[in-house]
């Protein structure tokens, strides 16, 4: 936090669990910025997206995801993301990002990270899971308990749990709601 004051000259920061709070402070704060994550508990970031843009058109709102793929930047457009950056993306990359909003620059494009990202990463970021890791997150999404998905699998209740904590460092999404999104997002399983 001391160094986003320092770099960026942000004099305040107020973060905020989940989507519906997030909305409040920020009708509260006014910020110029606001670092939206794309999955919230509660409001997702797009609908959080969607408010702060009607109700504070100044704030530049920064979109922030573990997925990029162009469809989801041709959404973060559409739904007036003023720019976006990868949660992988590393803190110096996110302090350059945030540079450009300082209130004098009213020109920042929709851009991800500052060093272009190559061919948008891996269009399935799953592609970093293993086979395993993959059909049990099909298990997870369609609503099966760890025990079951152990028995369905026919490994071990420890195997499956350790599965299950790799996919998600290597996701880095830590909420079985928000796995069962990026599931249907990426086909894996239908939406109901």
């Amino acid at each position: 936090m001391r160094v986003l004051k320092r770099e960026v000259g942000v004099t305040q920061i107020e973060i905020c669990r989940d989507g519906k709070s997030g909305v409040e402070a920020a009708l509260r704060l006014k910020p110029d910025v606001a670092l939206v994550d794309l999955y919230l508990p509660g409001l997702s970031g797009m609908e959080v997206l969607r408010q702060l843009r009607g109700q504070l058109p100044a704030c530049r709102i920064v979109m922030m995801t573990a997925f990029e793929t162009p469809e989801l930047v041709e959404e973060f457009k559409r739904s007036g993301a003023d720019g976006f950056v990868a949660k992988h993306a590393s803190f110096t990359e996110l302090l350059a990002v945030l540079e450009k909003f300082r209130p004098s620059d009213a020109s920042f494009p929709l851009t991800g990270i500052p060093s272009q990202i190559p061919a948008i990463r891996d269009q399935n970021s799953h592609s970093a899971l293993t086979p395993r890791e993959v059909e049990l997150l099909k298990y997870v999404a369609q609503g099966f308990s760890t025990k079951e998905i152990a028995a369905k699998m026919t490994i071990s209740f420890k195997t499956a749990q350790t599965h299950r904590a790799n996919l998600m460092r290597k996701l880095d999404i830590h909420e079985v709601a928000t796995l069962t999104r990026y599931a249907i997002h990426h086909g894996m399983v239908g939406s109901t």
